[in-house]
């Protein structure tokens, strides 16, 4: 298990954008939700951190924009 996972099971995470769900996750158990990924960033040992993470932002950027109108958490 992953250690967001963990913090998830355990209604804790950092991520101000994973907070929102914790209140159902406390009612209905991480069983009843289902996680998805998206999209997987290919990295090269040359990028920087910071390009990686403006990568990720782009990548959900384009993301919410495929997925807009449906119900997120965010």
């Amino acid at each position: 298990m992953s250690p967001s996972m963990r913090e998830m099971r355990c209604a804790i995470h950092p991520s101000s954008q994973l907070r929102a769900p914790v209140c159902d996750i406390r009612e209905f158990g991480l069983d009843a939700f289902t996680f998805e990924i998206l999209e997987v960033l290919e990295t090269t040992s040359e990028m920087t951190s910071r390009q990686i993470e403006q990568d990720l932002e782009a990548l959900e950027s384009l993301s919410r924009e495929r997925l807009s109108g449906t119900a997120l958490y965010a």
